[in-house]
């Protein structure tokens, strides 16, 4: 009898310990079938907003959505946020610079004052790639 015990229980943690499908990419750019926007997670009707915020391509519903996101891409952002003059993701919310309604995030008061002095440089930078 101890030993079904001890059998079951192992069967039941291999289920719960399987892996699951990925759900956070349904939060990003997601799925075929399902997309959710990145600020509201909300599904996406349509082909929804594609917006690029630096270096990545994000899925938005709505231009509320956008204008949300523009104004504070770190409250939505998972992954590190990029540091455009230095190029690493190491940047800290902290330190940052609006430039066309859109805030941006730096590693430190050297990389901000860089990207103030010349943004649309940083900036075109990231959109060749």
């Amino acid at each position: 009898m101890k030993s079904l015990v001890i059998f079951s229980s192992l069967f039941i943690l291999g289920i719960v310990a399987l892996p699951h499908e990925n759900t956070f990419a349904a939060y990003t750019q997601s799925s075929d079938s399902l997309k959710i926007c990145l600020v509201d997670s909300e599904q996406v009707s349509g082909s929804g907003i594609s917006y690029r915020y630096i270096d990545r391509d994000l899925l938005l519903c709505s231009e509320g959505c956008e204008m949300a996101f523009k104004k504070e891409p770190a409250k939505y952002m998972n992954e590190g946020l990029k540091c455009m003059p230095c190029g690493e993701d190491d940047a800290n919310k902290e330190i940052s610079s609006v430039h066309n309604g859109v805030k941006y995030y730096f590693c430190g008061k050297g990389c901000k004052g860089k990207f103030e002095k010349d943004a649309q440089r940083y900036l075109d930078k990231f959109n060749e790639n």
